[in-house]
């Protein structure tokens, strides 16, 4: 607390009057009396005033004869745990001292946790892979028919974290992804021009006061169709939350992630990617003019651990154009009644993959991947290619039940899935292709942010 209301000058004409005078000015319910060289000689509170004066004192009798010289006080340098010691009766405030002369005043409301040095906070946010009914959630499809999706977060990850400054507003952003780093004076300055506009969005929207170093760096190179961009926002947003005193609710950094890309960069895209990375989970959304619902699926964990053995990933080798892709379809949803007709059976793919995970018929999503990445196929022209096509043909000759590109299309990954006893196959086949291939492990946390401690 900064102390310069609560100190008044010691003299022989310092009065109880004025003493209350002061109190009554500083609302803290106590004054401190300093010398002429900053010694404290002794602290007087409004119950010391109030006894006086029932005992019989004048109001305009000189205030020294009450003060309190065996007051509780702190050395300089000492511990949070011991101030808390001192603090832990009826006592509401504690003077710090050095060499006998104020220094600060402490009351509870400043014993709030704070880090010693830099205040230093992480996050992470997972990826998602999309099993079925993407592309209905893209806003002009759902507000008309309304969409649904499932998807899952996987153990891959971006991770961020944050330096704050206390010296000034400078921001620091650097992006191992992109191998760049931009550097500005402070927020005023953080203007669009091509580099990390994404992440420049995302700050600009929650306008932090303070200068901040921020870090980033993922498990997943760009347009992997892993919903990136809105997995990298959710962990600066998160980030940003750890040191705010309002702290936003998983909803409110989903949609402000979503409002960062799609509303401030106009970046097209669905809803599905910034629900999934905050969220986590195996989840089946849906999403209409009124509301959007994350519902997260009780499915046994035996069903989990069979369907993540029979998952794979595989890389095209190529990044997806995931805007261009994004456009196109929005533009054929609107305005073409066929695929209109196609947009439909996905969504109902969503539900049907609903209802055979939770009765454990994994063999059955296989076939019902499939039959999504043939509807996928249509909504169009840039989501697949002649590449893409043979190598999804190929994985099917060499055990892929079904499988389907995820996000927009166009490259990025492939998500396989094999059938019961075909995984190491279709694995081995794939990576004597020269293709990339990991197994899938699933992620039930979702965004989470940390102080660091030490």
């Amino acid at each position: 607390m900064k102390h310069d209301k609560l100190i008044i000058r010691a003299s022989k004409s310092l009065s109880l009057k004025h003493c209350m005078s002061k109190i009554e000015e500083n609302h803290e319910g106590f004054v401190i009396v300093v010398n002429e060289d900053a010694s404290v000689e002794g602290v007087l509170t409004d119950g010391d005033i109030r006894r006086a004066i029932l005992a019989g004192s004048d109001i305009a009798e000189s205030a020294q004869p009450f003060l309190n010289r065996q007051f509780l006080w702190s050395s300089e340098g000492e511990s949070r745990e011991n101030a808390l010691k001192c603090l832990d009766s009826k006592i509401r405030f504690l003077p710090i001292l050095a060499q006998g002369k104020l220094v600060q005043v402490l009351t509870l409301n400043d014993l709030q946790y704070r880090e010693n040095g830099s205040i230093v906070v992480r996050a992470k946010a997972p990826a998602r892979i999309s099993f079925g009914g993407g592309g209905t959630d893209l806003t002009p499809y759902f507000l008309e028919h309304g969409g649904a999706v499932l998807n899952a977060t996987i153990n891959m990850y971006s991770h961020v974290t944050l330096r704050r400054r206390d010296d000034n507003r400078k921001i620091r952003i650097r992006s191992h992804d992109y191998s760049l780093t931009v550097e500005v004076e402070d927020l005023d300055h953080l203007m669009y021009d091509g580099r990390l506009d994404l992440i420049k969005a995302g700050i600009k929207l929650l306008k932090p006061e303070f200068g901040f170093d921020l870090e980033i760096a993922s498990d997943f190179s760009p347009s992997s169709g892993l919903g990136g961009s809105s997995v990298v926002l959710a962990a600066v947003i998160g980030c940003l939350n750890e040191v705010r005193c309002d702290r936003l609710s998983l909803y409110d950094i989903a949609e402000l992630s979503f409002q960062a890309e799609r509303i401030e960069l106009k970046c097209s895209g669905g809803w599905q990617d910034q629900y999934a990375a905050v969220f986590g989970g195996l989840n089946f959304m849906e999403f209409t003019k009124n509301r959007n619902e994350i519902n997260t699926l009780r499915v046994s964990q035996d069903i989990l651990f069979e369907l993540e053995q029979r998952l794979i990933l595989c890389h095209t080798g190529k990044a997806h154009p995931t805007n261009k892709i994004h456009e196109a379809q929005k533009t054929s949803m609107l305005h073409n009644a066929e695929i209109l007709g196609f947009a439909k059976e996905t969504k109902e793919l969503a539900y049907k993959m609903k209802s055979e995970l939770l009765r454990g018929h994994v063999t059955k999503m296989g076939e019902l991947l499939h039959t999504g990445w043939m509807l996928k196929r249509s909504f169009a022209n840039d989501i697949s290619n002649p590449e893409i096509d043979s190598i999804y043909e190929f994985a099917r000759g060499n055990g892929a039940a079904g499988g389907k590109i995820l996000g927009a299309g166009g490259g990025g990954y492939f998500l396989f899935q094999s059938y019961r006893d075909s995984r190491r196959e279709l694995s081995q086949a794939l990576e004597g292709r020269g293709l990339s291939v990991q197994d899938v492990t699933f992620d039930n946390l979702g965004l989470r942010s940390w102080p660091v401690r030490d």
